[in-house]
This record gives structure tokens, C-alpha cells and sequence, in this order.
């Protein structure tokens, strides 16, 4: 699976295909003609599945739902929150660099959809770039703990402004979209930090090792004093 950073389908960028992700080859059913990404068996190249992302930072699955989260860098004006909804098809075009978020950003693309077409894909949250809203989105995850206020909510931040915000996505709608969160404790608890986010069962916490961006990984809980 590819998914690429501009609107071309020859160019492996943006993204990781499939052979890095499972091993697969052009031989796998997914890219022998059977499969249903975006060029396969026409122009282009056959691991592409989706079109139109500038710098996505960061995508990951709904472990309960199998819709794919993907957190995208803008350029001047936005950043976004992309979703393939799971049972895609493949071919969602989100857009760069006809659009940057639900802004036009450069209509005169050749051989792209105009900025209000319904082939294009909008993101499911669109926040400005600059200090209210930040300068570097990084995709996150949905949470699936025991926390029932946090349930399904899909939890990103800025890299920039260090800003926290989380939506729950509602018929592929995001909805009650905040920076303020209450989250608790329970089991499958969701970690942040420098290395990425860390999910937890019950039992275990996260710890770092080493001073800096090091990596949390979940350890043996030491309890409460």
C-alpha cells in the first residue's frame, strides 16, 4: 500500500508500499490485476492506493473499526486529518496540491480534479497553520481503553505547539472536536511522548529509558505510594 504525497501515480512518495509493510511483491494478488488500488494494470505505479497528501506524520488503524487515521503537514495555510474509512476501495484522492485542507491552493494542477470536485476527498478536521491552531500535525491514535469518556477518540497533536486535541468520528464525520482532555486511568491506558504513543494493558505502564527522546515501552506496574 502507497500513499502517495502528490497527485502523480508513478512516484513512490509519502508513504510505504506494500512490500515494506508485509513482505509483498508485484506477483501478490493485491497487485496482480485482482487487487483494487488505484493504477493497477494502467499507467503507474501499481502500489499506489490513495493520491493527494502532502506529509502525512504519522497515520495508524482503529484496532476496533479498521478506518486509517492520517495526519497531514500543510504548507502556509492548514493542517488536516485525513481518514480512509476501513472497506475502502482505494483511489481517494485528498487533494495536495489542488487543495490544501478546504482551502484551494493551486487549481491549475493539469490533469487533476478542480478543487470542487466530488472526486476529491476532504480531511475530517482542518485546523489554521499558525499559533491557534499549529505548524506540524502528528497523527495519532484512537483510543480503545477502559476509560468509557475517552472511548473512540481519536487523539492527535501538534509537534510545533505541543497542542493536544481529540474527535470521535461519527458516520465519517468528525465530531466534538477539542485540545482539552479527560482522559483516566484503566486498563489499555494511551501513553505520549517524544518516541510516539504507547499503548499499555492493564498491569503495565509506560517508562523511558535514558534521558531525551527515548522511546516508552510498557514495563512491570509499580504501583501506587
Amino acid at each position: 500500500m502507497n500513499i502517495t504525497g502528490t497527485n502523480g501515480v508513478d512516484r513512490l512518495v509519502g508513504g510505504a508500499t506494500a512490500e515494506r509493510i508485509a513482505g509483498l511483491g508485484a506477483s501478490d494478488t493485491i497487485f496482480a490485476g485482482g487487487g483494487s488500488d488505484v493504477v493497477v494494470g494502467g499507467n503507474g505505479a501499481d502500489e499506489i492506493w490513495s493520491l493527494g497528501l502532502r506529509n502525512p506524520w504519522r497515520a495508524s488503524f482503529d484496532r476496533a473499526t479498521g478506518d486509517f487515521y492520517i495526519g497531514d503537514v500543510g504548507q502556509d495555510a492548514r493542517e488536516e486529518i485525513d481518514v480512509l474509512l476501513a472497506g475502502s476501495a482505494g483511489g481517494a484522492n485528498f487533494g495536495w496540491k489542488v487543495k490544501e485542507g478546504d482551502l484551494v491552493y493551486d487549481s491549475s494542477v493539469p490533469g487533476n480534479p478542480a478543487p470542487d470536485s466530488p472526486a476529491l476527498t476532504d480531511p475530517v478536521v482542518t485546523c489554521a497553520h499558525d499559533a491557534s491552531g499549529g505548524f506540524a500535525v502528528i497523527g495519532g491514535f484512537v483510543y480503545r481503553g477502559a476509560s468509557g469518556g475517552m472511548q473512540g477518540r481519536y487523539l492527535y497533536a501538534d509537534d510545533v505547539s505541543g497542542q493536544l486535541w481529540s474527535f470521535r468520528l461519527v458516520d465519517g464525520t468528525a465530531v466534538d472536536v477539542t485540545n482539552s482532555l479527560d482522559g483516566g486511568d484503566g486498563n489499555d491506558r494511551l501513553y505520549g511522548g517524544a518516541g510516539g504513543a504507547t499503548t499499555c494493558a492493564a498491569g503495565s505502564e509506560a517508562t523511558r529509558s535514558g534521558a531525551g527522546p527515548a522511546p516508552m515501552r510498557c514495563a512491570a506496574s509499580r504501583g501506587t505510594t
